[in-house]
């Protein structure tokens, strides 16, 4: 779902993710400097997120499509775990931060009261907002971010200035479905020690530890 805050917020339950317009929120401390071609253009923020993040892909096709979308174009996507959302009865959101230099940055925040199924299935439905902003060279703030989704979303009701797509809605079902197909996962419910700015070297770990087990899967 979006929300006029620069945002896209995603409504609990997986009712209908948003997209919300920020109110100006900083960009995270020296993310100027991180964004570097090489670097990963989705970036956790908090181990939970990274935890959840690792576990989306390695247990969806459809998270590592996304996340493989993102790589190499000019929007830099924070992950985090947000509090405020369980009061505003939200799962998930996706808000604009900041545009400078050649990037554009949005942050996912996270409602962390959610079941660790749900919140992967969030990540994907505000993955493909940020794919959409992405995709979008004319967003380059609050005001054309607003625009956009109006003429593109779907208003939600209930939350102001909130908008949504029907993407993102089945990315989000999507990923729910491929999350239940699965038995088991490795992956921890929060990364211990972990340091964003170690995520390159912990994202590429685990791409090539998931594109290993696939091969052998198929020799």
């Amino acid at each position: 779902m979006l929300t006029v805050f620069a945002s896209v917020v995603c409504l609990m339950m997986m009712a209908g993710p948003a997209v919300a317009m920020p109110e100006g929120d900083p960009a995270p401390e020296g993310a100027a400097s991180a964004a570097t071609p090489e670097l990963p253009r989705v970036r956790p923020y908090d181990a939970r997120s990274a935890a959840l993040l690792l576990q989306g892909l390695e247990r969806s096709d459809t998270i590592r499509a996304l996340v493989d979308r993102l790589d190499g174009r000019d929007v830099i996507v924070y992950v985090e775990m947000n509090p405020s959302l369980v009061r505003r009865k939200l799962a998930g959101t996706l808000t604009w931060q900041a545009h400078g230099g050649l990037f554009r940055y949005v942050r996912i925040s996270l409602n962390p009261e959610l079941t660790t199924a749900l919140l992967i299935a969030t990540i994907g439905h505000e993955l493909q907002h940020a794919v959409e902003v992405a995709e979008a060279p004319d967003i380059t703030d609050p005001a054309s971010l607003q625009a956009h989704y109006a003429r593109h979303g779907i208003a939600t009701r209930g939350h102001q200035n909130g908008w949504d797509t029907i993407a993102a809605q089945q990315v989000g079902e999507l990923v729910r479905r491929q999350l239940g197909n699965e038995r088991t996962s490795r992956a921890l419910e929060t990364l211990e020690g972990f340091d964003p700015e170690e995520w390159h070297i912990v994202y590429r770990q685990a791409r090539d530890r998931f594109a290993a087990r696939r091969d052998r899967q198929f020799d």
